[in-house]
């Protein structure tokens, strides 16, 4: 094992800057891209992950936060032209881009210390009476790592109006979401997708939902079923993606490794088998770094692309969201396995879907978001 927190973290600043173009606040998802809106936050959340955004000054958090403010359409959603029809692969619905999108900059101002300009007007008609439960109704669950994705989101944005705005119609729809998510909570699985997915989906579309039953303080149903799933999912080369010896899948191997770790937390009995799953991802995880200080999503024979041909990566090439979440599943990781040398005193919990703790410590603030009227919070 070589990787090891400083070097982990030098050599990703220096990705992170060969991502950066002329006009500071513009990056570009990988070296094979145009900036876009996605690069700049992605760009942002590595950075405080890095811990380097306390080295910004008020002004450049300002004129950041200003750059991505100007993608916000009138009705709250953030777009540009990566997003467009023509560039979106197929199967990457439009909503779900711009959900996808959205969540991101949330995230991204958040870390800055900022709000959206312009309030989430695209939450009205998921706000009316019986509204969510139809849309819930409509998803589909045979796939549920893609209905997940639009459900996290979906969560997210209610839990920011309900908290930044006091939306009691906000925190109704958001109650009902996550009664639904706990009728087709599948006993075996403890996964939330009615035992209609294929179960590494499942386990993938899981995960999104978790850090919202952390955040409003609702117990997820079946814990010890969750954590003896998701660690049987484990492949014999360490990772959690579907095929074996090609550097996993940064999202798969995400996902597990957060609900591993945030189920450890609230769910004794599985030390043992939790250490050594993720020492093996550890010792494995190397092989997802590439040379220019960057990771990869796998190193399959396929182009990456993160829902547009406008972020498609060459086999095995780094980006800034591979970058990312491989450096945060080391982090989570970190949070267990104290002693690796890869753990270091990484910067989590800059918003909800960076670990949650237990209730300790950094992320207590999720259940009442202290200072979030002050522009200042985790999300």
């Amino acid at each position: 094992m070589t990787l090891s927190f400083d070097g982990i973290r030098k050599d990703a600043n220096r990705f992170l800057e060969s991502m950066r173009t002329d006009q500071s606040f513009l990056f570009r998802f990988s070296a094979d891209n145009k900036p876009n809106l996605i690069g700049s936050a992605l760009a942002v959340m590595l950075t405080a992950l890095l811990g380097l955004n306390e080295s910004l000054t008020e002004q450049e958090k300002n004129d950041w936060a200003d750059y991505l403010n100007s993608f916000q359409r009138k009705d709250g959603f953030f777009e540009d032209e990566d997003i467009s029809d023509e560039n979106r692969v197929s199967g990457y619905t439009k909503e779900r881009a711009l959900f996808h999108r959205t969540r991101h900059v949330l995230f991204a101002l958040a870390t800055l210390g900022y709000k959206p300009k312009n309030d989430f007007l695209f939450l009205e008609d998921k706000m009316k009476p019986g509204a969510m439960k139809k849309w819930m109704d409509e998803l589909d669950l045979s796939d549920f790592w893609d209905a997940s994705n639009k459900i996290m989101d979906l969560a997210l944005f209610l839990s920011y109006e309900a908290l930044a705005n006091e939306s009691s119609d906000a925190k109704r729809a958001l109650d009902v979401l996550i009664d639904i998510c706990d009728e087709n909570t599948d006993a075996k699985t403890g996964y939330q997708d009615a035992g209609k997915s294929e179960r590494r989906n499942a386990m993938a579309g899981a995960m999104h939902i978790y850090p919202v039953y952390f955040m409003w303080r609702r117990e997820p149903k079946y814990p010890e079923r969750v954590l003896e799933t998701t660690l049987s999912l484990q492949q014999s080369d360490g990772f959690f993606a579907y095929e074996t010896k090609t550097c996993g899948e940064d999202c798969l191997d995400y996902d597990a490794v957060n609900i591993i770790v945030n189920f450890s937390f609230i769910h004794n009995g599985y030390d043992k088998k939790i250490k050594k799953s993720l020492t093996r991802l550890l010792d494995a995880i190397e092989s997802c770094k590439n040379s220019d200080g960057g990771f990869c999503c796998h190193r399959r024979d396929e182009n990456y692309r993160f829902g547009t041909f406008t972020t498609e990566v060459p086999v095995g090439g780094s980006s800034l969201w591979s970058t990312y979440s491989r450096i945060l599943t080391i982090a989570m990781a970190g949070k267990v396995l104290s002693e690796h040398p890869a753990s270091g005193d990484w910067n989590l919990g800059n918003n909800i879907m960076e670990l949650w703790d237990g209730g300790s410590g950094k992320m207590r603030s999720y259940h009442n978001f202290s200072g979030l009227k002050d522009t200042k919070c985790l999300f």
